[in-house]
């Protein structure tokens, strides 16, 4: 592929980009999306490596996943800035910016000059090349996408349980503070059983305790 001098001065300034839109992965997860993308090293364990380090890092501030600023933005939309759980606002550009930055950073040397260098600058054949590869970067943030949203899945099958024991151990409290209610009050009737009632409070009483440090653990 032949290489003008347009094609070498953009490289050089794609390479000084990065340290410019890596804003909210540390140089370790870059390190990880890097080895997963490059054919040498691709395996399932780069793969899961590279997901993990987006999962743990990427997290968005609110209700939005992450997996939805991995796709493209819809026309019109990703303009407004969001607070990640890392400290910094970036829109859903450029954090898609950032992640085709680290995604790029896999290729190779000749790839990534390719790739910086403007389309009107390279011959048919390579700019037909380039289309491809840039495609390639849109399938690798794909690939780590589909990972997170099932992280994503896993995650909120877990906070739903979690609900759904919380409201449990809600109702569990109520009516045992209704029994223990009734039971601090009672006074047996002249041809009711007699039974432990001291011994039936402080069981309640125990009851009780074992919910609230269940639900403080």
């Amino acid at each position: 592929m032949a290489t003008s001098k347009k094609g070498k001065a953009a490289s050089a300034a794609k390479k000084a980009d990065v340290a410019n839109v890596r804003r909210v992965f540390s140089p370790v997860v870059g390190k990880l999306i890097k080895d997963f993308v490059n054919i040498a090293t691709r395996t399932t364990i780069a793969k899961r490596n590279a997901a993990d380090g987006i999962w743990s890092e990427g997290q968005v501030s609110g209700k939005v996943q992450l997996s939805t600023f991995m796709r493209a933005p819809k026309k019109g939309h990703g303009a407004n800035q969001v607070p990640f759980k890392s400290g910094v606002s970036l829109t859903h550009e450029e954090f898609r910016t950032e992640l085709k930055t680290l995604v790029v950073a896999g290729f190779t040397a000749p790839v990534r000059e390719m790739l910086g260098t403007p389309t009107k600058a390279l011959e048919e054949a390579e700019s037909k090349l380039k289309r491809d590869w840039q495609q390639q970067i849109d399938s690798r943030i794909g690939d780590l996408r589909k990972a997170i949203e099932r992280r994503e899945a896993a995650q909120d099958a877990a906070e739903g349980n979690a609900r759904h024991l919380a409201a449990w151990g809600v109702r569990q409290k109520t009516a045992l503070e209704k029994l223990l209610s009734d039971a601090k009050g009672h006074e047996f009737a002249p041809d009711e059983p007699i039974f432990d009632l001291e011994g039936y409070q402080k069981s309640l009483g125990v009851s009780l305790a074992i919910l609230a440090k269940a639900k403080a653990a």
